[in-house]
């Protein structure tokens, strides 16, 4: 019996069975049965090999037509007609690919209206709900296509102006160089996705990041001109790359009841860097951004004598806040190098890491025992080796060390030149340092943020990490002597902490802590004793002035003696006192109340809870605003460093210094966005 022939384009991928019920997959071979139709091959082909099922709807020949379907295709078939007569001319090549609408969309709903393909329920259920949706949008006709076209080719153009953009957009945001324009493998992706778009020259992406700058600094100015307070961050850097150094500032304030952080830039020095210098040049800068050091509520810095000089200078004792980060890092640093025994062992240590990442068969065979031990190639770990200016670079390199030592002892003893591998009372007293210096590692990540209110931390968490050492009882020699010198430290560099006025108000004025973490009765009693005086004075600057008395008022013709002048001077004196006592007991009583109240849940946003709460202590709230935003630490300052060291690269060694500080704030304020 002949076979019948192939109607259907699905059978371009199967082959007929013997029996003409049975077909089996040209792709996995699997047999399915016909039936007599192509349902189950069609289906078979959406589920399992979906990459050609719309090439099949546009292959497929239309079996039945609709005669309302008749009349909604003329349209389109005119329109097909006028591009086939225009396919001469290279831009009509290309019209399908910048159709502002979904080719699949365009093409289901063509294949729609042209009938039924005896698809599966699955297909059909598809094309139905692409059918509707493309009721309510027609098929563009060839006067929108070239408007399309001119939309991307003509630099003037809406979409032309939207991919630059983009471009530009993605240059600041992933610190890429301008010159990736004119990279190969970005041109041709262009070409891929959008063929009629010309790339501009990186001159030009150049000064549209400059024009850009301009209009978000301006935006940005306005921003910290309405700011009431603020709180500066600056720290001075020397790019190894370029050999020059700079200065960078962030800003941190409220905006709309929202944490706010802005990078002003990374200004080059040009000269040695003397207190009378940088204050200078930060003159110069808050002059440009428009920062008022009247408004700056706390400036926070590391703590260098040339820095400590100019924040003296120009900011005043009381403002200076040092990093709280840096003083963690000595509080660990010391004690770890005056400690002879725990300095040896972490020595140890350390030059055992050296010797693998020194040795490539070392590091092959520690990935490969671990990928023995069942893990996958994506999941090993490697060995990591500290950095001396940053204590927690220990702390992790120990922390990597025990969690891969026996896997490290195995390879240390089948080589004769590697360092001799620590002993068991060795490995026991290094993970009792790891649990002493732990504590204070989770300390340097909480208070490092600058997206959270961090200040009103410090007091609780150093109050905390006391508890902790008090605590812990090591059993070790090395750690019990490596305590001792922490706790030590920690009185040395923490005891006079709720004496610094920024730390106590910010913590005092925070619905989370309040007054409870607070140990020295003086220092309570200052922040008492000026939350009062603030909420007063506020208090006063909100009442009606006093009308004078009368008689002071009237102007005598004559002298005359007035025998009970001493009465009415005793009377107004009294009402006077009164009515200091009064607005006293008014000021004493807003603060009262509110440390009298039950503290808020500690992961709760102390700014959101004052919104709330604004309406009750509107003079706390005020105070409240006022120090809450500021930093703890100059961490900010910090990652601004790393942002430019990715930034200049060996590629990109010679920008300037000025277009660094400018795309530098652009990437803050769009990553913000």
């Amino acid at each position: 019996m002949p076979k019948n022939k192939k109607k259907s384009a699905i059978w371009n991928y199967f082959k007929r069975g013997d029996n003409d019920k049975e077909a089996t997959c040209k792709f996995c071979n699997k047999n399915l049965k016909t039936s007599g139709n192509t349902t189950n091959l069609r289906g078979h082909i959406e589920k399992k090999h979906s990459d050609v099922v719309q090439e099949l709807i546009t292959e497929e020949p239309s079996q039945k037509k609709l005669k309302s379907n008749d009349e909604t295709n003329k349209p389109a078939q005119s329109s097909q007609a006028a591009i086939s007569n225009a396919e001469s001319t290279d831009a009509v090549t290309l019209l399908t690919s910048v159709i502002d609408v979904d080719s699949t969309d365009i093409v289901n709903k063509g294949a729609s209206t042209s009938g039924s393909f005896g698809c599966s329920s699955t297909v059909t259920s598809m094309c139905s709900n692409t059918e509707a949706k493309q009721r309510s949008r027609q098929q563009p006709n060839v006067g929108e296509l070239f408007s399309n076209i001119k939309s991307i080719t003509s630099t003037e153009g809406t979409k032309h102006k939207k991919i630059t953009e983009a471009i530009l957009n993605f240059i600041i945001l992933d610190h890429k160089a301008f010159s990736v324009v004119e990279g190969k493998g970005f041109q041709q992706l262009m070409k891929e996705v959008v063929p009629l778009y010309k790339i501009p020259s990186r001159e030009t992406f150049k000064k549209r990041a400059d024009d850009k700058y301009e209009a978000m600094s301006d935006v940005f100015k306005k921003y910290i001109k309405s700011a009431e307070y603020y709180c500066l961050i600056y720290d001075i850097w020397t790019e190894k790359m370029q050999n020059k150094s700079f200065v960078g500032v962030t800003i941190h304030f409220l905006e709309k009841s929202k944490l706010t952080s802005g990078t002003l830039g990374v200004f080059e020095l040009f000269e040695r860097h003397t207190a009378e210098y940088v204050q200078r040049r930060l003159t110069e800068i808050f002059t440009d951004w428009c920062v008022s050091t009247d408004k700056v509520t706390a400036v926070v810095t590391d703590n260098d004598s040339t820095v400590m000089k100019v924040n003296r200078d120009m900011f005043g004792e009381k403002k200076i806040i040092a990093c709280f980060a840096h003083t963690v890092n000595l509080t660990i640093d010391n004690p770890l190098t005056r400690s002879e025994t725990a300095s040896q062992i972490i020595g140890k240590v350390r030059e055992i890491v050296k010797f693998i990442k020194r040795s490539v068969n070392a590091s092959d065979e520690l990935r490969k025992k671990q990928r023995d031990a069942g893990l996958k190639e994506g999941q090993t770990k490697k060995l990591i080796l500290d950095v001396r200016t940053r204590w927690n670079s220990t702390f992790y390199m120990i922390e990597r060390f025990l969690e891969l030592v026996s896997t490290i002892g195995a390879i240390l003893l089948c080589r004769s030149d590697a360092p001799p591998m620590l002993t068991s009372s060795e490995i026991g007293c290094l993970r009792e340092i790891v649990q002493l210096i732990q504590p204070f590692e989770r300390l340097t990540k909480e208070i490092s943020g600058h997206n959270y209110v961090t200040v009103s931390k410090v007091i609780p968490l150093v109050s905390c990490l006391r508890g902790m050492l008090e605590n812990f009882s090591p059993t070790f020699e090395a750690a019990i002597s490596l305590k001792i010198e922490i706790q030590k430290e920690v009185i040395k560099r923490f005891d006079k902490l709720e004496h610094c006025s920024s730390l106590a108000l910010a913590t005092a004025l925070d619905p989370r802590f309040k007054l409870i973490y607070f140990k020295d009765a003086t220092a309570k009693a200052k922040v008492l004793n000026y939350v009062n005086n603030c909420v007063k004075n506020m208090q006063t600057m909100l009442l009606p002035p006093e009308s004078s008395d009368e008689s002071e008022k009237e102007e005598k013709t004559e002298r005359e003696i007035d025998i009970w002048s001493y009465h009415k001077q005793l009377t107004h004196d009294n009402m006077k006192n009164k009515t200091m006592d009064r607005d006293n007991r008014k000021a004493e009583s807003e603060f009262h109340m509110f440390v009298s109240s039950p503290v808020t849940p500690i992961k709760g946003d102390p700014i959101e809870i004052w919104d709330d709460m604004q309406t009750v202590f509107p003079c706390l709230y005020k105070l409240a605003m006022k120090h809450l935003p500021i930093v703890a630490t100059s961490v900010p300052s910090e990652r601004l460093f790393s942002e430019a060291g990715a930034i200049i690269t060996r590629e990109r060694n010679r920008l300037l210094g000025s277009r660094l500080s400018k795309l530098l704030f652009l990437n803050s304020v769009m990553r913000n966005k």
